[in-house]
């Protein structure tokens, strides 16, 4: 019986750990980027999220090369990444040696660029 209720109870500690290891970034459309500009509302070809370990940039469909850059609180780059989509749709940059604080992520095809903004913690 014991084990049937320790099962339990180890699962939601881990799915909790799981949960807080890693965050969504939310990616908008930069609204100081010159038009023209894509009119869609609802779908958005790439996602972030940002773990203890690194920076992933997803491309749910194919779109034109794409500049991936990072930028500290201080406006400096980080990192900056370009790939082709087509053949590379997940992008994993190693974020662990990045020290605390306040980023903002851009990334920019053709002639859209999306950016998002995301915490390091210590």
């Amino acid at each position: 019986m014991k084990q049937f209720i320790l099962l339990p109870l180890l699962l939601v500690l881990f799915a909790n750990n799981i949960a807080a290891a890693t965050s969504i970034i939310y990616l908008h459309d930069d609204p100081d980027f010159p038009d023209p500009r894509p009119l869609s509302l609802i779908h958005n070809p790439v996602t972030a999220t940002i773990s203890e370990s690194d920076l992933s940039v997803y491309f749910e469909e194919p779109v034109a090369t794409a500049t991936i850059t990072v930028y500290n609180s201080f406006n400096q780059v980080v990192e900056q990444v370009v790939v082709n989509p087509s053949i590379t749709p997940e992008v994993h940059i190693p974020a662990f040696s990045w020290t605390a604080g306040n980023y903002t992520l851009t990334v920019h095809y053709g002639t859209t660029r999306k950016t998002g903004v995301f915490q390091i913690f210590e």
